[in-house]
């Protein structure tokens, strides 16, 4: 291959329209001879094409590398070398709890597999799980019922939102930086010291006019006309203050704050998270955008791909390729992230491979997803020739276990190496899913991954509660993405970005949003708690699990921006007047009147618009 690429340079350079002879064809694969083979002599234009589609997948697979490329380098260039995982291994297996030696910690797992799988078996066999069955040889489930939030639930939260002052987005953030200030951590490229406070107050109105102007989508023009502030002012706040580095940085901030706030653990623990995709077309032609007709027609898009935990913390986004696949993404987030350390991890049918779960397995996380197709799914004996009842027919395969154990020590080298941040884990999975040739370390990382696939799929079909926290995980994840449409509103949701860098940028910046709505919210739930409390209508304490710190229909997403200063009176604005229980009574009534919540009986009054917009939503709910 690299000889034909020298020849390709040469005809090139000489302007040949034939390819010379001697030419090398040996990497054309089988199924091309024909095209670039005829009759004896060589089809300029098929030998080209296969030269660099192959070159391509070499690439990709790193049997070709890139001399002082990260990305193009040999897969395992970034790992650990030999003398130095030499004195970090210990220490690693220590940390992980794993066994020095593999056939002990393959063993130990293939008895967890068995058991698991004679007692579903033996389950379904005597009707005890009436979810899952067997039909031919594959594995079928039951969807889980829609079960449908407690009334009390509803009514808490329609109470709780009522109270809420109306806000514009800039009032919000400002509020939001007034208690912590995130800005701060916005700094000026060449910046050495800190700004004076007068520098900082000048500067500070160009600031939120940028982030709301790149969460929007809206663009610095459309800002400056609707906020009067001059363009030049808000391209150079832009150029100066606005960088991955500086917006992860005030992204962290807030999540630490939120974190210590005394009512963020009423909406979870912050251990549990879920990850997707959200696509937005491009109305400019880039090299990172691509055709994906289901989603932009004849455009082309991106996806960001966000990790959300079940506080509504908004700990990762990253922009991807939106024809690759979400799983290898997945790490990225869980592995770069600053937030409170994730214990279980949820994704949909696209965020899983079987690489993927073998990565973390050796990196100690439960990786938990939900398929689409599981009739279809590979599902491997723990034991040859063992009897597994009613699930006999479902084991078509065995663990090829002995690839595991001899390459034990390997595994655990590329984790480590992912796990002290030596190589992105989407680059090293990229190379090995792309690999043509299958390597023996991959496929014993395969085989890693399918027992662990295995007994997630056996959990997961005997397990109703798994099943619904799956569920409610990847639901938080879709209404983050509601959230993210309705702020990223300008230009049609459409980005018109030509590099990766503003597009990050951007993506950032509504990730910095999101948190920032998070946190305003989850201290005027306080407040309005305590309001409720002190007008003797207390909200028990088990509904606050159904609640969610991303409300945000008592926020004016558009129209014009104002920057200036806001005036508080203490740390907070006045709460709305409390109007009654007249919502609690609204959430009992009968689902066929809540569909239409603007036909309520004449006695109740009419809603306003954050109680009807509250209604609407339910339908969209879990």
């Amino acid at each position: 291959m690299l000889e034909g690429l020298s020849t390709l340079t040469e005809m090139n350079a000489a302007g040949r329209k034939i390819v010379p002879d001697g030419a090398p064809v040996d990497f054309v694969p089988k199924k091309w001879t024909n095209v670039v083979l005829k009759e004896g002599e060589v089809n300029k234009h098929g030998w080209e094409f296969a030269l660099l589609h192959e070159a391509r997948s070499a690439l990709r697979a790193g049997d070709l590398t890139v001399e002082g490329s990260q990305r193009y380098a040999a897969w395992d260039s970034d790992l650990y070398r030999s003398e130095v995982w030499a004195t970090r291994r210990d220490a690693w297996y220590s940390e992980q709890g794993l066994p020095r030696d593999g056939e002990s910690f393959v063993s130990e797992y293939l008895d967890r597999l068995h058991q698991q799988t004679q007692r579903v078996a033996k389950r379904m066999a005597r009707h005890k799980n009436p979810d899952a069955c067997v039909e031919g040889e594959k594995l079928k489930l039951t969807a889980l019922e829609k079960v449908e939030l407690p009334p009390e639930a509803l009514a808490a939260r329609a109470d709780l939102v009522s109270l809420f002052p109306l806000t514009g987005l800039p009032e919000l953030l400002m509020e939001v930086n007034r208690w912590t200030p995130f800005t701060q951590e916005l700094t000026h490229l060449t910046g050495r010291r800190p700004p004076s406070a007068e520098r900082e107050a000048a500067t500070l109105p160009a600031v939120f006019a940028v982030l709301v102007a790149e969460a929007t989508n809206l663009g610095l023009a459309t800002m400056a006309n609707s906020s009067g502030i001059p363009l030049h002012e808000l391209e150079a706040v832009y150029d100066w203050y606005f960088r991955e580095e500086t917006l992860r940085a005030a992204i962290h901030h807030l999540i630490t704050y939120h974190g210590t706030l005394p009512f963020t653990p009423l909406f979870g623990d912050g251990k549990t998270s879920s990850s997707d995709g959200i696509r937005f077309g491009m109305a400019a032609s880039d090299l990172s955008g691509r055709h994906l007709p289901r989603y932009f027609g004849r455009r082309r898009g991106l996806t960001l791909y966000n990790h959300v935990n079940n506080r509504g913390e908004h700990y990762w986004v990253d922009v991807v390729n939106c024809t690759m696949r979400e799983a290898t993404y997945v790490l990225d987030g869980l592995l770069y992230q600053d937030a409170p350390e994730i214990k279980e991890h949820y994704t949909d049918t696209a965020g899983y491979t079987d690489l993927i779960f073998g990565l973390f397995t050796l990196l100690g996380f439960r990786f938990a997803p939900r398929f689409r197709d599981l009739p279809d799914q590979t599902l491997y004996r723990a034991r040859k020739g063992a009897d597994y009842g009613v699930l006999s027919p479902t084991l078509k395969k065995d663990i090829r276990d002995q690839l595991i154990v001899d390459r034990w020590d390997d595994l655990n080298r590329i984790a480590a190496s992912l796990k002290d941040g030596l190589i992105r884990p989407s680059i090293l999975v990229s190379k090995l899913q792309s690999m043509q040739r299958q390597n023996p370390l991959q496929q014993a990382l395969q085989e890693l991954g399918r027992m662990a696939k295995t007994l997630h799929i056996l959990e997961y079909v005997d397990d109703p509660a798994l099943r619904r926290r799956v569920l409610v995980g990847l639901n938080k994840g879709e209404h983050l993405h509601s959230l993210a449409r309705d702020i990223a509103f300008g230009r049609q949701g459409r980005f018109h970005d030509r590099g990766y860098e503003a597009q990050q940028n951007r993506a950032s910046a509504l990730s910095l949003v999101i948190n920032a709505i998070a946190v305003w919210n989850t201290r005027y739930f306080e407040r309005a708690q305590a309001a409720l409390a002190h007008q003797g209508v207390p909200v028990p304490e088990q509904v606050w699990q159904h609640l969610s710190t991303l409300q945000w229909a008592h926020i004016h997403l558009n129209g014009s921006y104002h920057f200036t200063d806001i005036t508080l009176n203490a740390d907070f604005r006045p709460l709305r007047e409390y109007q009654g229980p007249r919502l609690l009574r609204a959430a009992q009534s009968s689902a066929s009147e809540r569909a239409d919540p603007t036909s309520m009986p004449e006695e109740e009054g009419l809603l306003d618009p954050i109680q009807l917009s509250l209604f609407v939503e339910e339908e969209s709910d879990l």
